[in-house]
């Protein structure tokens, strides 16, 4: 399994990507500063304290933002990774050559999952920390951060993460079905709008915490649909 995640991470355009990456760490982080400074005004105009440093503040803002991001992309390395094989009719050739057909779909949508759910952490981890200093150093949020909503801040970021990391999949099986990276790419678009509409937040209460109970359907049906999409890539 780990040669043929290997022979697949050959093939991303690896420098293409790390750009791309450190362009929307750049975006969101200076989207997380203005925010910041927003949310500040916010509340001198209308004396209110909306705190900015809470999950409900800026933290939870960048990671929808990340979260919306990492769907369009998940949903273009599967293009990449996948789908365009298909399309071209070069999936099976490997297979001539005695490979594993489940291990190789599996394979890739490990490297995909992987990718997507590092890239969310490491880039959400930064702007947070540097939009937070920033906003800190330059008065552009006054505001101090109690441990209860620090625990909140770590618990859902960490939750929602693990659970928004298989959405990039529920687009997979439409393309699969369909064998076309443009149809995987408009489901892909699709599930972005709909999942980003704060909807998603409804609560489950868990251990004192109010842990949103859609983000971890959202995972349970990306994870049905990966396993849909390995099914019907073997009958292929």
């Amino acid at each position: 399994m780990i040669k043929y995640i290997r022979i697949e991470l050959g093939k991303i355009k690896k420098k293409k990507y790390t750009y791309i990456m450190l362009a929307i760490v750049l975006v969101i982080t200076i989207l997380g500063i203005y925010f910041y400074h927003s949310i500040n005004e916010s509340n001198k105009a209308l004396g209110i304290s909306v705190n900015p440093f809470s999950y409900d503040g800026v933290p939870g803002i960048i990671e929808v933002l990340y979260r919306g991001v990492m769907i369009i992309i998940g949903g273009q390395l599967l293009n990449k990774t996948i789908i365009y094989e298909y399309e071209n009719g070069t999936i099976n050739i490997p297979f001539t050559c005695g490979v594993n057909k489940i291990k190789l779909l599996i394979s890739k949508i490990i490297l995909v999952w992987v990718s997507i759910l590092m890239a969310t952490i490491l880039g959400q981890v930064i702007s947070i920390i540097v939009s937070s200093f920033i906003a800190i150093t330059f008065n552009f949020a006054s505001a101090s951060l109690m441990f209860s909503e620090l625990k909140e801040c770590i618990v859902m970021t960490i939750y929602n993460d693990l659970c928004f990391s298989f959405i990039t999949f529920i687009p997979l099986y439409v393309g699969m079905v369909k064998k076309s990276s443009k149809a995987l790419t408009g489901f892909s678009i699709l599930t972005f709008l709909v999942t980003t509409t704060g909807y998603e937040q409804d609560y489950l209460k868990m251990f004192s915490i109010g842990i949103p109970a859609i983000p971890l359907i959202i995972g349970i049906v990306g994870i049905i649909s990966i396993i849909l999409s390995i099914r019907r890539g073997i009958k292929i």
